[in-house]
């Protein structure tokens, strides 16, 4: 570590300059002195030359003097010009140096002694400058190490690089994948949503089935009482033909309401009973063991439907024993009965 010096008057760099600058001027008036002496010894012997100062002895700065003619009287007198002007200058500018010199002297003194103290902070500033040298050979060492470890991290880093692009790869594609598999499992859960939809329904089907299965059994159980003993019922003959003359007297009593106010409608009940006689006639016919059954059309009679299964009209008396239990009178027949043909 460097230590700032303070001389308590000037920098060291001022101090430098200031005493090259006296020794300087102390250079150049002992040029001066020294030209002055030659030039006397040259007018006095009438030597050919001029002695020069030594360039040696002149410190940063040396004072040259013009070489002097050896024979020829005009260089001579331009010489002794030149001497002479450089001459007065020096004299004029003689006693601002001298003050001049005095107080630089004065001011080297005391700079003098900054310059010791300039010196003892010098030897800390060296010592200084010696531990950070040794210090900065232990750092370029350790910089060395540091180096060479970082050079290491540098190659696993390469080898992390290369594993973290793999990984990044199989990311990607577990990416991919994760989005098929999302796709997959929302279309699952939209068909489990139809399923479950589906057996929702299912089952309200289901309990309806059962609901009409058991309305089912229970007519299958009253029809079954019904049916008469050739098919396997319990119903007599008397009784399929009691509740065929019910169902008849029904239908005649609906036609007689439509006859007597022709605006009423009582289709929906008329169909019922037609319905009604129909199934009548065939557990009749049935039991009776029957060629069949007929409906009859308007302006059919007897006579009409003995011709159209016997072919003779002779034969209506047969028709009309076997459906006694819903016909009073032979001739009053109405359309919509049904009559077993025995």
């Amino acid at each position: 570590m460097i230590y700032p010096v303070s001389t308590g008057r000037m920098s060291n760099k001022a101090a430098n300059q200031r005493g090259r600058i006296c020794l300087r001027v102390i250079c150049f008036l002992a040029g001066a002195w020294v030209f002055g002496q030659g030039y006397a010894a040259t007018d006095n012997a009438g030597d050919s030359t001029v002695p020069m100062p030594d360039p040696n002895s002149a410190g940063d700065e040396t004072t040259q003097m013009p070489q002097a003619a050896t024979t020829e009287p005009d260089r001579r007198e331009e010489v002794f010009i030149q001497i002479q002007t450089r001459l007065r200058e020096a004299e004029q500018s003689r006693d601002i140096l001298v003050g001049e010199k005095d107080r630089l002297e004065k001011q080297l003194i005391d700079e003098q002694g900054a310059r010791s103290k300039i010196e003892e902070a010098l030897s800390v500033i060296q010592m200084e400058r010696d531990r950070a040298r040794e210090a900065l050979s232990q750092t370029k060492k350790g910089l060395m190490e540091t180096e060479a470890t970082l050079s290491g991290f540098r190659s696993e880093l390469s080898k992390m690089n290369g594993i973290l692009r793999q990984y990044r790869d199989a990311l990607g594609k577990s990416k991919d994948a994760l989005i098929d598999i999302t796709a997959e499992r929302d279309r699952l859960a939209a068909e489990l949503k139809q399923s479950q939809d589906e057996q929702v329904r299912m089952s309200v089907q289901l309990d309806q089935i059962q609901s009409t299965a058991g309305g089912l059994k229970n007519e299958m159980v009253d029809l079954q009482a019904r049916l008469p003993r050739t098919l396997g019922g319990g119903a007599s003959l008397e009784t399929l033909e009691r509740e065929a003359g019910k169902s008849a007297a029904e239908l005649r009593k609906i036609q007689d309401e439509i006859r007597r106010d022709s605006g009423k409608s009582t289709s929906g009940q008329g169909d019922a009973a037609v319905s009604a006689l129909r199934n009548w006639q065939l557990l009749i016919a049935s039991a009776t063991q029957a060629s069949g059954v007929y409906r009859l059309q308007p302006g059919d009679t007897l006579g009409k439907t003995a011709q159209r299964f016997y072919g003779t009209n002779l034969k209506w008396r047969r028709i009309y024993e076997a459906n006694q239990h819903i016909l009073d009178n032979p001739d009053r027949v109405i359309p919509d009965l049904t009559l077993v043909i025995p």
